[in-house]
């Protein structure tokens, strides 16, 4: 006799609570080797060719640092645009030769202090950066870095001493966006605001969209502490019209 075929027949609810049975049965893969998950990519950005690109040459090379960090910066940025936390994972893999290196390169300690930052190891990550700062003095995202962690653990006298060394390092903007982002924490919203905006307007068309958009949206964020909603939404709407994606202005103008 012929099988019933059960599908003309079910309702609704119990052809779902069949379908996420068979859908919920696990897969255990035999080989360490097996694709469990591709990260997506949109169709014809370029970022996955270059992605593509970089895995294969890592692949063939594995101990080659410029293409390690391309890479980890690489998903890294993703990270900050996405949110997608599996591309953290991902960044880690391309640094594995060193990750638990002692007398790793600068560079790479301080990507692996911004991976374990976003993990929220901050105590590692500090640790990095000390080694870092040590090594290298003069670079400066281990500054940045670090004063951005003793904020987050409002520790804001050690924030404001890593901003300050930022002024003989880079720009007016960039130093200033980081003291203005302590003191407006600190009971000076009024004053760190002016004191950031002043610089915006005197960097004008020398200063990058990148560097653009993080002014505008610590800009926002100190005018939203100020009570002044409208020019928050002045702000965060300056930072978006520039066209890049970034997770953190985004979820900022949500809240």
């Amino acid at each position: 006799m012929k099988r019933p075929d059960f599908s003309r027949f079910c309702l609704i609810g119990t052809c779902l609570a069949i379908s996420s049975l068979v859908i919920a049965a696990p897969h255990i893969p035999t080989d360490d080797k097996a694709i469990l998950d591709t990260l997506p990519v949109r169709p014809g950005d370029p970022r996955g060719a270059l992605l593509r690109d970089l895995r294969g040459k890592l692949s063939k090379d594995p101990k080659n640092l410029t293409v390690a960090m391309n890479l980890a910066r690489a998903y890294y940025s993703q990270v900050a645009e996405e949110g997608d936390p599996r591309f953290i994972g991902y960044a880690q893999g391309a640094l594995a030769p060193w990750w638990n290196a002692s007398d790793a390169p600068v560079e790479v300690l301080v990507m692996r202090a911004s991976i374990k930052q976003y993990r929220h190891e901050f105590s590692e990550a500090l640790a990095d950066l000390t080694l870092a700062q040590t090594k290298d003095p003069k670079y400066v995202t281990a500054w940045t870095t670090s004063a951005a962690i003793h904020t987050v653990q409002a520790r804001y006298d050690q924030a404001r001493q890593h901003c300050d060394k930022l002024f003989s390092l880079t720009s007016r903007l960039l130093a200033q966006g980081c003291v203005s982002s302590i003191d407006s924490l600190t009971g000076k919203s009024a004053q760190a605001y002016a004191s950031l905006l002043k610089e915006l307007e005197l960097a004008g068309a020398q200063a990058t969209p990148e560097q653009k958009l993080w002014v505008q949206t610590r800009l926002a964020e100190m005018a939203q502490r100020m009570g002044d909603l409208v020019l928050a939404e002045k702000h965060f709407k300056t930072a978006l019209a520039l066209g890049i994606s970034d997770g953190y202005l985004q979820a900022a103008y949500a809240d």
